[in-house]
C-alpha cells in the first residue's frame, strides 16, 4: 500500500467486490478520517457541513453558511484540529457522483466539481501538514470527466484492481 504514501491523492479504481473498501479501510485505520459517500450525499455545502461535525470544528457560523475550502483550511489551523505530522484523510467513495452527478436539472453542473477541487486545494493549502484525498469508483473514465482544474490537482496516482 505505499501508493498511498507516493502523493497526496489517489483514485482507486475496480469493480464492485474488488476490494477497494477494505484496502481504503486497512490504511485509515488508526488515522483521522473523513469519509464522504456520493450515495449518501454530493451537494457541497451538506458535505463541508458534514466535515465539520466529522473533525469537530466548532464555528461561529453556521455549518449551513460555510461556503469555502479556505475557511475550512483555517478552522483546521486555528483550532489546531492537525498538529503537524498528524494525518487527515478524505476518503471519497463513489467518486463519480462527485465529478459526474454535481446536482442541478437536467444534468446541469451546478457546483462545478467543487467538494472535489477544494478538497485536493486543501493537500497544498496546508502544506505542513498531512493531508491525504483517497477517491473509490467503478468507472475507468473518471479521469475524463473531471473538469481541468480538477485532474490538474490529482496527482496522477491511480491504481487500478483487476476486473
Amino acid at each position: 500500500m505505499d501508493f498511498f504514501n507516493v502523493a497526496p491523492s489517489v483514485i482507486i479504481i475496480g469493480p464492485a467486490g474488488s476490494g477497494k473498501t477494505k484496502m481504503v479501510r486497512d490504511y485509515v485505520r488508526g488515522r483521522q478520517c473523513v469519509w464522504l459517500d456520493g450515495l449518501v450525499s454530493n451537494d457541497f455545502t451538506e458535505c463541508l457541513a458534514f466535515i465539520y461535525r466529522t473533525i469537530g470544528i466548532v464555528s461561529e457560523k453556521p455549518t449551513n453558511t460555510i461556503r469555502t475550502f479556505e475557511e475550512l483550511s483555517e478552522a483546521l489551523l486555528s483550532q489546531r484540529r492537525l498538529e503537524r505530522h498528524d494525518e487527515l484523510v478524505f476518503v471519497v467513495d463513489w467518486l463519480e457522483r462527485f465529478i459526474y452527478d454535481c446536482g442541478g436539472a437536467g444534468g446541469e453542473s451546478t457546483n462545478k466539481q467543487q467538494l472535489i477541487y477544494g478538497l485536493l486545494e486543501l493537500t497544498t493549502m496546508a502544506p505542513n501538514f498531512n493531508i491525504k484525498v483517497i477517491g473509490m469508483t467503478r468507472r475507468t473514465d473518471i479521469i475524463e470527466g473531471m473538469e481541468k482544474r480538477v485532474r490538474s490537482r490529482f496527482s496522477q496516482n491511480i491504481v487500478h484492481l483487476p476486473f
